[in-house]
């Protein structure tokens, strides 16, 4: 049986328009949110179909739907093709107050360490998706706000690329005999710095050139010297990494 419609929603069903869907889908989203946060609906478990929230608020199929996109761009649900929403669980993302915004930390930290290397095409949607488990409008989100602050540009056939800084200068080398024993102490003293730290991926060859202005030749040279020093080890898909400790009994 219908219920009746919710005196602080208004009811956008009957009549009041783009105006009124404008005013009230906050509101929903809010009841929402409140849901999620008190366990009503548990992580894991699907949302109401969007039906049933029509027929609970007394409003139109389309302010359901803007309510439900906020919700999801927080972060606190997840769209299941061909089941509905379903409230998230939590993982190493959510320490950040919107889910978008720990994603948008995570491809920034790439970028600043090197990982993702001016100029190179950033991950598309899907391989977000796939990657951190999320939304293709939290992945949206994530790199929109990475434009906005000038980390990302859009290039060719529409791909996001790390923008170049033409305004950087690249990292000056000490004086040293051979230039990729320069190249090897720079990148011996982040290594002691704990950037990368120990079992992760060290930059990569082209990113090592990028960087320090040098042939493929020498950043090859400066990466097989911390081989030999047993600081970096040859991991999957023939990608350096940060030897981890030995751990002694």
């Amino acid at each position: 049986m219908p219920t009746t419609p919710d005196p602080d929603m208004g009811n956008s069903v009957q009549g009041r328009g783009l105006l009124s869907s404008w005013r009230v889908y906050p509101k929903i989203a809010a009841r929402l949110r409140a849901r999620i946060a008190s366990g009503e609906y548990a992580p894991g478990e699907l949302l109401p179909a969007e039906g049933a929230l029509c027929e609970e608020f007394g409003i139109s199929r389309n302010t359901v739907r803007r309510a439900l996109a906020d919700v999801e761009a927080e972060g606190l649900v997840i769209t299941i093709p061909s089941k509905g929403r379903m409230v998230r669980v939590p993982d190493q993302l959510t320490r950040e107050p919107y889910l978008y915004m720990a994603l948008a930390k995570a491809l920034r930290e790439e970028i600043t360490t090197g990982v993702l290397a001016p100029g190179a095409a950033m991950p598309s949607e899907d391989a977000l998706q796939r990657r951190f488990n999320v939304s293709r409008a939290t992945t949206r989100s994530a790199v929109q706000l990475l434009q906005r602050e000038g980390v990302v540009v859009i290039g060719h056939g529409k791909r996001r690329f790390v923008a170049e800084r033409p305004d950087s200068r690249r990292d000056r080398l000490p004086r040293e005999p051979r230039l990729y024993r320069a190249v090897a102490s720079t990148l011996r003293q982040e290594i002691a710095a704990g950037v990368p730290a120990p079992g992760m991926a060290m930059p990569s060859n082209a990113a090592i050139q990028r960087r320090f202005g040098v042939s493929w030749t020498t950043a090859r040279s400066a990466l097989r010297t911390l081989q030999r020093e047993d600081l970096i080890t040859v991991g999957t898909g023939n990608r350096w990494f940060v030897r981890q400790p030995d751990v002694h009994s």
